[in-house]
């Protein structure tokens, strides 16, 4: 191997997390034959950690002890990626976590956040990006990458590459049978998909990323991250809690308030400080509450849809160019619709100019840049796919979270 073209940061020690069934089932093989030979010329170490089932990354992330990593790099595809980040922002410390700059390398089957990073830099979008992220990873610049909250009426995670729901969402989801292909199982699920797409009935309001709704938009994020960064230990049930009684309003000395000693306020303070790592999950900015309609300013699309879709990045796959103008950090999701009116074939040319892009300029294809959305489907008909992980079909909203996370990049 030559030497690198570029100086890169002092000596780092990674976390290297692998899974060995994703894809072709050869992210093991592509670490140790592509990828520890230039971490060895970078000076790079590293431990290892194999994903051993559904889940395990999440949980292990979750409790390991990060202090002694500079750095956390998946060789996997975006289902790992999705586990560890919901791991890193369900710790007591999620904070500082998501501050660890992460790496990714392809070794799945959808490798959206890797093929949409080094399109961004402009490398040709190919089959094998392994180098290139490989190269991401040694340089160790960071390139700001913006989150996504889901959030449902008792849960919320986060996306980091799209949210899905009708035909792609079925493709995805349906595939992971032909998983042993890679990324060709994409073309010949939608093939068959698309000879008999089915139709989703629902109710999607959207806020449009508008100049004015941006500016309301950072309004609302700085206060929203405010309070996350606020004392842990104030919060909204505790306030209303305090302020019910009027005994406390006025009174001179917090400390000698019956009220802060009662049981009802210790149980709400231990029930706070156990979830003080999911705060994210309920201080948003532009979502209502689920008892709240959503506001004036929304717009809102009732009946049938073959196709809705948001995405954040410019590409869920080889095979996926969902979103060519998504940036990593431009704080826009793009929704993608087709609607239940277009005729089948459509669906089926939708479905291959997607490969490339194109479908972008058909005129039954709404490509509209928005802000948050709310999405109530009409039945519990198929799933959604989140970062290409299966989601139960319920109503969900989402917004773009006051903070990002950082990907390792040149």
């Amino acid at each position: 191997c030559d030497r690198l073209p570029y100086d890169i940061l002092p000596k780092r020690h990674m976390l290297v997390i692998i899974n060995p069934a994703s894809g072709r089932r050869r992210a093991h093989e592509i670490f140790k034959e592509q990828v520890v030979p230039l971490l060895e010329e970078g000076e790079i170490t590293w431990e290892v950690v194999l994903s051993k089932e559904k889940n395990f990354v999440y949980n292990y992330i979750r409790s390991v002890d990060l202090s002694v990593f500079n750095n956390i790099v998946s060789v996997s595809g975006d289902g790992l990626v999705y586990e560890m980040v919901n791991g890193l922002l369900a710790r007591s410390d999620w904070r500082e976590a998501i501050k660890i700059p992460v790496g990714v390398i392809p070794g799945g089957s959808g490798n959206g956040l890797a093929f949409s990073l080094n399109e961004a830099l402009g490398e040709p979008t190919v089959l094998d990006c392994v180098t290139s992220s490989v190269l991401n990873v040694i340089k160790g610049d960071v390139q700001k990458k913006h989150i996504i909250l889901l959030q449902t009426v008792d849960d919320s995670v986060c996306s980091l590459s799209s949210f899905l729901w009708g035909v792609i969402a079925d493709i995805v989801l349906d595939s992971e049978v032909l998983r042993f292909l890679g990324e060709v199982r994409y073309g010949l699920t939608g093939t068959f998909k698309s000879l008999s797409p089915s139709k989703y009935k629902g109710r999607l309001s959207f806020l449009r990323a508008t100049e004015e709704n941006r500016v309301k938009m950072a309004r609302a994020r700085k206060a929203t991250a405010d309070r996350l960064n606020h004392n842990q230990f104030s919060n909204n049930k505790l306030t209303q809690y305090l302020y019910e009684d009027q005994s406390f309003i006025g009174s001179t000395s917090c400390h000698n308030n019956p009220l802060l000693h009662s049981t009802k306020f210790n149980d709400l303070k231990e029930n706070h400080a156990s979830s003080s790592g999911s705060l994210w999950k309920t201080e948003t900015s532009l979502l209502p509450t689920w008892d709240q309609h959503v506001s004036e300013d929304w717009e809102t699309i009732e009946g049938e849809f073959y196709v809705i879709g948001c995405s954040y990045v410019s590409r869920l796959s080889t095979y996926l160019a969902l979103s060519p103008s998504a940036k990593f950090d431009d704080d826009t999701i793009w929704l993608i619709l087709v609607r239940g009116h277009v005729p089948r074939v459509l669906v089926m040319h939708f479905l291959i100019a997607m490969r490339s892009g194109k479908h972008v300029n058909c005129s039954f294809v709404d490509m509209i840049p928005i802000l948050a959305f709310r999405l109530i489907p009409f039945e519990k008909k198929g799933g959604f796919a989140v970062d290409g992980e299966y989601m139960e079909c319920r109503p969900v909203q989402g917004e773009i979270l006051p903070f990002s996370m950082e990907i390792l990049s040149r």
